[in-house]
């Protein structure tokens, strides 16, 4: 093992949580070896004006305007027998920018908590003979078939239910490990609040919450609130 493993940790900020992830386990990941250099990269500042004007334009837009179009396409490409020509996209979109970045400094770890760096790394990987671990992150409860990479060596996955759906579709059960999403550390303070009944009623007290009301947590995509 090399005297400090390199990581290089990938997100997207289709809103917030793929970065809020990454930013837990990058953190995790150094309290746990002190010589582990760990690089952040926003995925999508690899990919060119047009790619990022067709995905994010057409992502965004359909979100807002027409969610209909969006749902429909979600179900569309839930299925192995989706067009290869969409399967295959994952494997270039960015690359370019992404091959130059791993090979000026090949690390020994690549996270990815999209599909499409982990799709990318996968095949730079087999293309050009690196050695690294490639990791996917999986941040959505339900399977869905953009996630099944068959590039990654290791898939983390939120639930049992996750690990399973993976498995049907698939990928190799010893490549998938049940984790949890990985959140930041300063919610571990907030584990013994939940367990404890006065605790958890002074918090809410303290924010302003109604303890005698059940409480929801609402959450999508990066925006989340709460509602009593």
């Amino acid at each position: 093992m090399p005297q400090s493993l390199r990581a290089r940790i990938y997100s997207a900020s289709f809103g917030g949580g793929h970065h809020q992830a990454n930013t837990a386990l990058g953190d995790a990941l150094e309290q746990l070896d002190a010589q582990l250099v760990a690089r952040h990269t926003d995925y999508l500042t690899h990919l060119s004006g047009f790619e990022r004007a067709i995905i994010l334009g057409f992502y965004l837009g359909w979100l807002r305007y027409t969610p209909g179009i969006y749902r429909w396409y979600y179900h569309f490409t839930d299925r192995p027998s989706e067009p290869q020509l969409i399967k295959d996209s994952y494997r270039w979109l960015g690359r370019g920018r992404m091959t130059r970045e791993l090979l000026e400094d090949v690390p020994e770890l690549v996270v990815s908590s999209y599909p499409t760096p982990a799709a990318v790394a996968g095949w730079l990987k087999e293309s050009r003979g690196l050695n690294f671990l490639n990791v996917l992150v999986v941040t959505d409860y339900r399977i869905h078939e953009h996630w099944v990479r068959f590039e990654a060596d290791l898939m983390l996955v939120p639930t049992d239910e996750s690990r399973l759906q993976m498995i049907q579709r698939g990928i190799p059960a010893e490549r998938v490990h049940v984790t949890g999403i990985p959140i930041n550390a300063r919610y571990r303070a907030l584990i013994g609040s939940a367990t404890d009944p006065l605790r958890r009623a002074a918090l809410r007290k303290k924010h302003g919450l109604d303890p005698e009301l059940p409480l929801l947590l609402l959450s999508g995509a990066g925006r989340a609130r709460t509602a009593a």
